[in-house]
This record gives C-alpha cells, structure tokens and sequence, in this order.
C-alpha cells in the first residue's frame, strides 16, 4: 500500500518499529523516549550508527527481550 500510495504522488505519515517499512518513505525521523534524534534518508540513518544493527526474531518475544536487555555484548535493544 505504501508503494501505491507514493507512486500516486501522495504525502503520508507513518508511524513504524519496522525499518523495512520505513525504507519505504523518502525521509525519516527516529524517535526515543519523544525526542527526534535525527531526521534524514533511510540509507543515511542507518549508515549513521556506529554498531551494528541485527534483527532477530523469536517465537516468545518477551523472552527474547529480556534475554538480549540482560546479555552484556548487546548494547540497546
């Protein structure tokens, strides 16, 4: 739906976790705790951060959170 809509010209505002749907938008803004921490291109945010990002997917999410929040090598989560 995304790609229809900005094919169509279309200004849209969206609001994800999921950075395969924000390399969709043309510009983006990272938001913590209610404070934008930048504002450019998907391509230039994550060429931004200085550690590596990793995606991971777990059956029990809850379970998985606690375990990277409590493993001393992860440093955000």
């Amino acid at each position: 739906m995304l790609k229809k809509l900005k094919q169509q010209g279309i200004t849209i505002l969206v609001s994800t976790p999921y950075m395969d749907e924000a390399n969709l938008c043309e510009r983006i803004a990272l938001i913590q705790k209610g404070k934008i921490m930048s504002v450019d291109t998907p391509e230039k945010i994550i060429q931004s951060f200085s550690s590596t990002i990793t995606r991971i997917k777990a059956h029990d999410i809850y379970k998985l959170l606690t375990d990277m929040r409590n493993n001393e090598a992860v440093d955000s989560c």
